[in-house]
């Protein structure tokens, strides 16, 4: 009998923890990680490399990885990022991040109808940042048609 009430005990406990914390809340996820919000230094954000160079030849599609870090203490949302060009692409791939890490967004540019030499990409990264948002340049060179891509 005392068995049986101790384990309905912890099996009661356990439903409760279950309904106070889910498991997608942002609070289970801070938690999870050991670090806690700081309420008074908002999220800031870091992108890495600070700006891209890349060579291309003409009707490559260019797929760069670039680093997200939050040097803030709260968590740092993406909530969007778009490209000033319509060749150009963005897949947020961690849109939260927690304070003190890093998150990736992976960029897409189709150069098929791209013909100049030199090319200058400026995205626009959303988050909830107090600047709510931050700047990011690609400069893509073409390369002759004979040359050979060395990334």
């Amino acid at each position: 009998m005392n068995k049986k009430l101790s384990f309905s005990g912890a099996f009661l406990l356990l439903v409760v923890l279950l309904c106070v914390f889910p498991a997608r809340s942002r609070y289970y996820d801070r938690l999870g990680n050991g670090i806690v919000a700081d309420t008074l230094y908002p999220p800031e954000i870091e992108v890495l490399p600070s700006e891209l160079h890349l060579d291309f030849k003409q009707g490559d599609f260019v797929i760069k990885d670039i680093t997200i870090l939050n040097r803030g203490g709260q968590p740092l949302e993406i909530y969007g990022m778009r490209g000033s060009c319509y060749c150009a692409n963005a897949a947020i791939i961690h849109p939260y991040i927690v304070p003190f890490s890093k998150g990736t967004i992976r960029l897409s540019i189709n150069t098929k109808n791209l013909s100049d030499s030199l090319q200058r990409i400026d995205y626009t990264i959303r988050t909830n940042t107090p600047d709510s948002s931050k700047n990011f340049r690609v400069f893509l060179r073409l390369l002759p048609k004979d040359s050979t891509l060395s990334r």
